[in-house]
């Protein structure tokens, strides 16, 4: 155990086990049979690769409506652009 004294973080001293951590984080955390039916309804989601999952969300009007975007309010694009540093939304 002594070799393995750098896995336990200087502020924990060994004081908290992992249990103890999960029980804290998910107290009063209860279970919503809303959520979970809606989780049952996805099944098929999951067993997709990627390029069959994204097909079915990388759709043309999801790729024209941004453009329409920019072209329409060019220059709140390109002010956003320069204050996050984006490439696409020059003004020159």
């Amino acid at each position: 155990m002594a070799g393995r004294a750098w896995l336990i973080p200087p502020c924990c001293d060994g004081r908290l086990s992992r249990a103890s951590v999960i029980d804290s984080a998910f107290a009063g955390v209860t279970l919503d049979p809303a959520v979970l039916a809606f989780d049952r309804r996805q099944r098929g989601t999951f067993r997709k690769s990627f390029e069959e999952y994204a097909a079915t969300r990388v759709i043309p009007a999801r790729i024209t409506a941004p453009e329409d975007l920019c072209s329409r309010h060019p220059p709140s694009i390109a002010a956003t652009g320069a204050v996050c540093r984006l490439p696409f939304a020059s003004s020159e």
